[in-house]
């Protein structure tokens, strides 16, 4: 097949989920299929990066698109219906450069990354297309406002959740993918909505024995923090989990690992029991390090790319029951579910003490996103998916 392939946010580096789903198909998918990829980069560091995904794609076009002009689209489009998300990403050189790639090649589909490209459905003449959700925005939004307490910004959130909500019914005719049962239920009156989840590198995250690097990190949270489920759950667990157990463990060495904390998280950081490390070049590294990985989501949809990775390498996990939602790993045999602070202290505990116990889970983990989260799986699963769709389409 020849795949256009159209993207929010340049697929490498894949720090962010979006990004980091983007990258693992083009890079399966090339195996077998054409790619031509079209992508905005944000700066011209960005370009950099443009051969490397030059390795897994026949072309590689881009749209200089700057942080700041996007910032004043979503000013100027605050009395109108449109989401925010969506203005963001509007752009009449993105617009002429899909009209151009259509007129000059012959594709068999189109894939969209994210509901905010949708509306760049409009220039494909009549191809088929997928809109890769990946998780349901106004899910997301829903979520977001409900833990939101300033009347500003959870008025702000509300609008967006509303207008999410009516620009993704807007879209309902065409086909579409997400991560996880939850946001496929939440894309109520869709004709057509396929759920295949993220996948994890199992050779590039791989199962870490005991013994293989010392474990000096007692419990770990790896995420993009600019992300705001990312923050609201690092500050759950410093704000409503940790002095619990300092009363048990003064000794504990807590890391946060991820680009952009926010001001708040900073100042936990004291270099001696509570580490943040902003960005860092490999986060496998603390992953080998650590004996006890955290994510104690509250808001957010989708599949948490983290706890998965964290499972590939042999680490204990615990999570919330959203955290757990699209992964679906049995509680006590693969993953740890506990929802109030109380709860979570009390199995951090539990594991820390327990080496045994955290074996056999890492264990378990291990053979389960081996089983159902590899990306040569999910992107034989996306193949199938695309041929359905061509084929439907002849």
């Amino acid at each position: 097949m020849n795949i256009l392939f159209i993207t929010a946010r340049f697929p490498y580096p894949p720090v962010k989920g979006d990004k980091l789903r983007s990258f693992n198909f083009i890079k399966e998918l090339s195996k077998k299929h054409s790619v031509h990829l079209l992508s905005f980069i944000e700066s011209r560091v960005e370009k950099e990066h443009i051969p490397v995904l030059k390795k897994y794609c026949e072309r590689v076009d881009v749209v200089y698109l700057p942080k700041w002009k996007s910032v004043l689209k979503m000013l100027f489009n605050i009395t109108l219906t449109e989401p925010f998300q969506v203005a963001y990403y509007k752009s009449r050189k993105m617009k002429n450069l899909i009209k151009r790639s259509i007129a000059g090649d012959s594709y068999d589909l189109v894939h969209v990354n994210l509901i905010r490209m949708a509306t760049y459905i409009n220039e494909l003449k009549g191809l088929p297309a997928v809109i890769d959700h990946i998780d349901c925005l106004s899910l997301n939004m829903k979520r977001r406002c409900e833990t939101e307490k300033g009347f500003l910004r959870k008025s702000l959130f509300r609008k967006e959740w509303r207008a999410m909500m009516e620009y993704e019914c807007k879209h309902k005719d065409i086909t579409s993918l997400v991560t996880s049962g939850k946001d496929k239920e939440a894309l109520e009156g869709y004709n057509r909505v396929n759920v295949i989840p993220n996948g994890v590198d199992l050779e590039g995250f791989h199962f870490a024995t005991d013994g293989d690097i010392e474990k000096d990190i007692d419990i770990l949270f790896v995420g993009n923090m600019g992300y705001f489920p990312n923050a609201q759950a690092v500050e759950f667990f410093l704000d409503k989990v940790y002095p619990a157990l300092k009363l048990n463990r003064r000794d504990l060495k807590v890391y946060i690992v991820g680009t952009g904390p926010n001001r708040k998280i900073k100042t936990f950081s004291d270099n001696k029991n509570i580490f943040i490390t902003g960005f860092v070049e490999d986060v496998r590294e603390y992953y080998y390090r650590a004996r006890l990985f955290i994510a104690p989501m509250q808001s957010g949809s989708g599949i948490q790319n983290k706890i998965l990775e964290a499972m590939a390498c042999g680490i204990p996990v615990i999570t919330t029951l959203l955290g757990n939602s699209g992964i679906k790993a049995s509680h006590q045999k693969e993953i740890i579910v506990a929802d109030t602070p109380e709860m979570f202290a009390e199995m951090i505990i539990d594991l820390l003490e327990n080496a045994q116990k955290g074996s056999e889970l890492s264990f378990n983990a291990r053979i389960f996103v081996e089983k159902h989260f590899s990306w040569e799986k999910r992107s034989r699963e996306m193949e199938m998916f695309y041929g359905e769709i061509v084929s439907e389409f002849r």
